[in-house]
């Protein structure tokens, strides 16, 4: 029975002072950056960072919204209908995370080919931020 209580009590202690998972310190100092680059009325897309960061920094994603999900963007045609969107109604600032090694449909490491080639196409890389995340301004 000692054993079960701990067992049950021990988890709740552990994570007693931690930030919470999606709100922390880090995802507040990205917010400020997104404000202070990206006007209130201005269109922004993050490619690689998670989408809370719309709501912290109160901008609106560009439309359509879309998540980089490898098994969103991996369905056929799907890139090209967000980009046909884009080349009517592009987004003025994109915020690029890095993605890192390991399997395509892992948590941060998918990077839509089409969408980054037209990214790369469109905009000027204008800044950084901590080395991986970079800031695109469009041309």
């Amino acid at each position: 029975l000692g054993v079960l209580l701990f067992a049950i009590l021990k988890n709740p202690f552990n994570d007693w002072n931690k930030e919470p998972r999606f709100a922390s310190s880090e995802d507040m100092k990205m917010a400020h950056i997104i404000q202070n680059e990206v006007g209130k009325d201005e269109k922004l897309y993050l490619l690689g960072l998670p989408s809370n960061l719309y709501t912290y920094a109160q901008r609106l994603p560009s439309k359509p919204w879309f998540d980089n999900f490898g098994w969103y963007f991996e369905m056929p045609n799907e890139e090209e209908k967000v980009l046909e969107h884009w080349r009517q109604d592009k987004p003025k600032y994109i915020f690029w995370k890095k993605a890192v090694k390991g399997n395509w449909f892992d948590i941060g490491t998918y990077e839509p080919k089409r969408v980054s080639s037209w990214i790369i196409e469109n905009y000027n890389k204008s800044g950084t931020v901590d080395n991986e995340i970079s800031i695109w301004k469009l041309k």
